[in-house]
Parts: structure tokens; sequence; C-alpha cells
């Protein structure tokens, strides 16, 4: 799964029906690239956090590869537990 530019409130539920699509098509994990996400807001990780949940859920596996503002931003929100980042 991809995503790119600016997530925000009006993007959160294509970024979610997304994340169901990758998710429902994996065999044994999913891996999100979010290098080219110049900017996110707080609704937008909703659906990356219903992401790791159902991975955790179902034994698959979740890499998240963040751009700057998106380990920033998860990183602020203290999110990284949950979130697994790779560099």
């Amino acid at each position: 799964m991809r995503a790119s530019g600016e997530l925000g409130p009006e993007t959160a539920a294509a970024l979610s029906a997304a994340a169901t699509a990758a998710r429902s098509q994996a065999a044994t994990g999913v891996i999100v690239d979010l290098t080219a996400v110049r900017y996110l807001t707080l609704e937008t990780l909703a659906p990356l956090l219903a992401l790791a949940r159902d991975c955790r859920d179902t034994g698959l596996t979740l890499r998240i590869h963040p751009s700057p503002a998106v380990r920033s931003k998860i990183r602020l929100t203290g999110l990284t537990a949950l979130l697994p980042l790779r560099p």
C-alpha cells in the first residue's frame, strides 16, 4: 500500500479502504509506503491504527516506511509502540 502528498480528513476514507484491501490481499504481511507523504492529520492515523490492530489479530506482520513528517507525527502522538516504523 502506498500513499503520497498530504493526508487529511478528506483522504481518511480512501486510506481506510486501501488499508482494508491491502490486508485482505496479504499472505504474510502488509507494507505501507508513506515515504512520499508530506503532511498528515490525526484523522489519517485512525486507519493505520485499525490496520495495525487487524494485522496483529490475524498474525500478519506490518511494516510502515514513513517520511520524516509521518515519523514525527507518530512519535509526537506516542504511537510508535502500535505502529511499527521502519528506517
